[in-house]
């Protein structure tokens, strides 16, 4: 770290001073949660934007002001993806990843952790470097090439250059629907019945999955609340949940209850 270093970065707070109220960031307060109130509030984060600081508000909310200038919806919104993906590996809670000499994201441990001795990540770096937005895009670009031509991996064979699988056939735009919303409603008002239900259950207390979310929430929303009324909010639905959180007044049995009730009705919605 030198005195180059340390004027450049000057001169960064004093760009993000001049420009920071033309740009699109978060300005709302951290609510208080199960996760929140011992990541965040005991160490003195009352904002979300002070889980950054000031380079890294500069880098993500320019960025994030350009996508939002971006005229092709799809585009768009694959361009946020990739955002979200650098928003979590360019905050004051990343750390060095001594194993991989690389950074590691501010959710590794599924909480709010604040670290010490946090690590700066370059939002502009290379497409070759974790974490940054090149990098995040290029694993949208797999995930579009995956979606256009569908494949899996031959184990017998794994490690070879020719052991994909590739498809025969690519998935037709409108062959799925996807729903979003609780799952208590949403499998009842399938109309069909299905072959089969594939869920990702919640984890009782370990995960709080709507707590840990706002952190990217807060930013997407920028984006999204004139076009989805499920971001206009200002923080993720809390109510629905089902979970453990002593917070909320929910309890283990709360947990057990509502992962019941999906069990139930996702039986009822499947063939024999």
């Amino acid at each position: 770290f030198t005195p180059k270093d340390l004027s450049t970065y000057q001169d960064t707070v004093k760009l993000w001073a001049d420009h920071k109220e033309s740009l699109p960031w978060p300005r709302s307060e951290i609510p208080k949660g199960e996760k929140t109130k011992s990541g965040c509030h005991s160490h003195h984060y009352w904002h979300w934007s002070q889980m950054f600081n000031e380079r890294q508000l500069l880098s993500l909310a320019t960025l994030l002001h350009a996508i939002k200038d971006e005229p092709n919806e799809p585009c768009r919104e694959l361009l946020l993806l990739a955002f979200s993906g650098a928003v979590e590996r360019n905050n004051l809670f990343c750390r060095f990843f001594n194993d991989r000499n690389t950074i590691q994201g501010n959710f590794d441990r599924h909480d709010y952790a604040p670290k010490a001795d946090p690590t700066e990540n370059a939002v502009w770096g290379s497409a070759e470097i974790r974490g940054t937005f090149q990098n995040m895009l290029g694993r949208v670009r797999e995930g579009v090439t995956f979606r256009t031509a569908v494949y899996d991996r031959d184990l017998d064979r794994l490690g070879e250059p020719d052991s994909l699988i590739f498809s025969k056939e690519t998935i037709a735009l409108g062959a799925a629907q996807i729903l979003n919303g609780d799952s208590r409603e949403v499998v009842p008002a399938v109309a069909q019945q299905a072959d089969a239900v594939i869920t990702d259950p919640p984890y009782a207390g370990n995960v709080n999955y709507s707590e840990l979310y706002d952190f990217f929430y807060v930013w997407l929303r920028l984006a999204l609340k004139d076009r989805y009324d499920a971001f206009k909010p200002e923080y993720t639905p809390k109510i629905p949940e089902i979970i453990e959180n002593k917070s909320r007044g929910l309890s283990n049995e709360d947990f057990r209850d509502g992962l019941r009730t999906v069990f139930e009705r996702s039986r009822d919605k499947l063939k024999d």
